[in-house]
């Protein structure tokens, strides 16, 4: 359903507004369905901070990365996305995984056609890296194993190290309404099946 035909059901529509735990006092709802997603990890590592890091998200929403070389920190499918979308525009991309395969959380029918784009692209896939230090100069990563430290070149990375609830709306409102529904990613992050079906049971329910 659109917002158009939202509205022609009856449905009143804000935007460009904040709901939070005031906005549910002085509205008194019957209920209220939260699903305000997820947000990015961000790993606790030295020099995480720096100008030259950014996060997987912000990069594929348009933020501009400096220089040719880019490592990017997570080899899941979000680092997979953000990888191949840093080659299209031209940069020297590096991906760097902590698991034993790159790309291990993507279904098995597709996960062999974005491995073969990737490599089409040139983009250099690292696997069993943990990393431990992030510079100026680029990303120092332990392999696992005993594999020894070793330091990736580069003038920026981008952090794809997985999404965490965004919940906290949900928390404040617990002794606020009557009912509250929390769905998708806010109750865990999962994939956009799983939100659709957390949508449909809570619309049944009311």
């Amino acid at each position: 359903m659109c917002i158009r035909d939202s509205r022609k059901s009856g449905a009143q529509i804000k935007l460009g507004e904040e709901f939070t735990a005031k906005t549910a006092e002085e509205a008194k709802p019957d209920a209220v369905i939260v699903a305000t997603g997820s947000s990015a990890k961000v790993p606790d590592l030295p020099g995480v901070n720096g100008d030259n890091v950014a996060l997987a998200l912000d990069v594929l929403s348009g933020k501009e990365v400096p220089g040719p070389r880019v490592i990017v920190v997570g080899g899941e499918m979000v680092g997979c996305e953000v990888a191949e979308f840093l080659a299209e525009k031209g940069k020297k991309v590096t991906l760097l995984a902590r698991r034993d395969r790159v790309g291990d959380d993507i279904g098995r029918s597709t996960r062999w056609v974005i491995m073969q784009r990737l490599r089409n692209a040139g983009i250099r896939m690292e696997t069993k890296v943990n990393v431990v230090e992030i510079t100026d100069k680029g990303v120092r990563g332990i392999r696992r194993n005993g594999g020894g430290s070793e330091f990736f070149e580069g003038d920026s990375v981008v952090l794809a190290v997985g999404l965490a609830p965004s919940n906290e709306l949900a928390q404040e409102l617990k002794e606020k309404v009557p009912a509250i529904y929390p769905v998708g990613d806010c109750v865990e992050v999962r994939k956009i099946a799983e939100a659709v079906e957390d949508g449909f049971r809570v619309a049944r329910e009311l």
